[in-house]
């Protein structure tokens, strides 16, 4: 009998292990497509300024811009190497190629095409190229490629690719690169939120100069004996004896 609880403890533990393998790659490939569908072939937008980009001169499929930026989340330590680079911020080193050619500095809010976007266990790729030849001037290399871009790679701990935190992945490529439609989407809320009218409360038997203290100047002031009306654009306020007595819409 004990032979026999060992071995369907054993068959129980075999499953529920494997259960939790397969469950883990699931989420594996959630994560990764999650992460395609977001950036692979997409357009992104450059936040911050400084950003350089290069010709392309690879002789194969895979681009070479000659330019390439690495990002290390907060919870890596910088190899030093890379403190020799050009920083584009605390945590973000730049490197370039004697053979880099026609490099230019993008501002924020330049429009850039990820044309190839790779994953590992360390971090993100980007091949990003410009989809504007205008903005660069004609290719200083006549008949050869015109694309101009930069490989942008993003590096996290081990533990946040395999676990797939797709928040904290995509919360630290938003600080660089964002959807076009979220960049959009950001530039808009703080007009938004100047358009959106004030609450403003108006009390009965508050006087007229409290009112215009808090509407502003009538656009029509109308008196008719003890009896006085501000108009505003939507509203007029009825004062008597210079005492608010009713606010009607309009």
């Amino acid at each position: 009998m004990a032979t026999v609880r060992f071995t369907l403890s054993w068959f129980v533990a075999f499953f529920v292990a494997l259960a939790g393998v397969v469950s883990a790659a699931d989420d594996q490939k959630d994560f990764q497509r999650r992460l395609f569908e977001r950036y692979d072939r997409k357009d992104v937008v450059s936040i911050l300024p400084g950003l350089v980009l290069g010709l392309d001169f690879s002789e194969g499929l895979q681009p070479n811009f000659g330019v390439e930026y690495t990002h290390f989340n907060e919870s890596i330590a910088v190899p030093q190497n890379y403190r020799l680079q050009e920083q584009l911020d605390e945590r973000t080193f730049g490197d370039s190629d004697v053979r880099a050619a026609a490099l230019e500095r993008l501002v924020p809010g330049e429009r850039l095409y990820v044309s190839e976007f790779y994953t590992s266990r360390s971090g993100l790729v980007f091949y990003l190229i410009s989809p504007s030849f205008t903005r660069f001037g004609r290719s200083p290399r006549p008949g050869e490629k015109k694309f101009f871009g930069v490989k942008f790679t993003f590096e996290f701990p081990p533990n946040v690719m395999t676990s797939g935190d797709y928040e904290t992945v995509v919360r630290e490529v938003n600080k660089y690169l964002l959807p076009v439609s979220e960049y959009r989407t950001a530039l808009q809320a703080p007009e938004e939120q100047r358009k959106a009218a004030p609450r403003i409360e108006i009390r009965p038997g508050i006087s007229q100069e409290e009112i215009i203290n808090a509407l502003g100047p009538p656009q029509q002031t109308v008196v008719f004996g003890k009896k006085t009306i501000l108009n505003y654009p939507g509203i007029s306020v009825e004062l008597e004896d210079d005492r608010a007595t009713d606010v009607k819409a309009h």
